[in-house]
């Protein structure tokens, strides 16, 4: 028996870091918002031997991978679980990119688990579970877009996004990661004190493009793109081509620019391709509710 589970990527349409707690993380105000047509599948098979990953993509293979680790942390808090599975990953989610690829990966093995089990666990410590791996695996137990807050964990999913609302983005992939970590503690400047979530609740709710283009901002995106002068480079394309506004998603180096409608994101991401040569690699996508 195979369980298999396509799981989507995120992107910040904005990132504020509001602080950084006794324990060393920092606590930010985000919009996550998921691209459903950027996914990772992940298959589990039972097996009569110890856990496997099992992947062509360049991730640790072993304790070292989330997806283990999900495993390992759902059969501790299950008495029904063990891990004799074999965990396959194929990846579409650039690794390290800002995108929460590892993320919602152990995300959604952990939902494959507790569906096999019989939903042993309730939501509540379902994300619990997932928060013990990483402050963006909670997000993607429900896999839907959400406000959050604290270190990510604290969701609103009361997103009032207007009925045929979509937002033509075009994703800008660069080839190197960026740990997260390094990005918040290089971040410039001091702490966001002015809450953003009611301007782009209200330009959701109208369906307007441009007011919520002007909205979006990451506080972690001067101190990336100034190491990775690349991206600024790449910035500059995407504004050339009549994007609206070009950001960094999450710690990056992914960016992502809004275009006016999809016939131009498809236009920008062509053009650039060519450009580029695959040095960046460009897709253009909607993301909507």
């Amino acid at each position: 028996m195979k369980l298999t589970l396509n799981t989507p990527a995120k992107i910040n349409a904005f990132l504020s870091v509001t602080g950084k707690r006794p324990d060393g993380y920092h606590t930010l105000e985000t919009l996550f918002l998921i691209v459903h047509d950027l996914y990772d599948t992940i298959a589990l098979e039972r097996t009569m031997g110890p856990l496997e990953i099992a992947t062509d993509a360049p991730i640790p293979k072993d304790a070292q991978n989330l997806c283990w680790k999900a495993v390992e942390r759902f059969a501790e808090a299950c008495p029904l679980a063990d891990t004799a599975w074999r965990v396959k990953i194929t990846k579409r989610i650039p690794i390290a990119g800002g995108m929460a690829g590892g993320s919602t990966d152990a995300a959604a093995v952990l939902r494959l688990l507790n569906a096999y089990y019989g939903a042993p666990l309730n939501e509540n410590k379902l994300r619990a579970v997932a928060l013990s791996l990483g402050a963006d695996v909670p997000l993607f137990i429900r896999a839907e877009s959400a406000f959050a807050r604290g270190v990510g964990e604290e969701f609103s999913y009361s997103i009032p996004w207007k009925e045929g609302f979509e937002i033509p983005i075009v994703l800008a992939f660069s080839e190197f990661p960026v740990p997260a970590a390094w990005a918040y503690q290089h971040r410039r400047g001091p702490f966001t004190t002015e809450s953003k979530e009611a301007l782009f609740a209200d330009a959701l709710r109208e369906g307007d493009l441009l007011a919520f283009a002007n909205l979006v901002h990451n506080d972690l995106a001067p101190a990336v793109m100034t190491k990775f002068p690349i991206l600024r480079l790449v910035e500059a394309d995407l504004l050339n081509q009549d994007a609206l506004k070009v950001m960094l998603s999450g710690s990056g180096p992914t960016l992502f620019a809004m275009a006016r409608d999809f016939e131009s994101a498809q236009k920008i991401a062509n053009t650039l391709n060519e450009t580029w040569k695959k040095s960046v690699r460009f897709l253009a996508l909607t993301l909507h509710d």
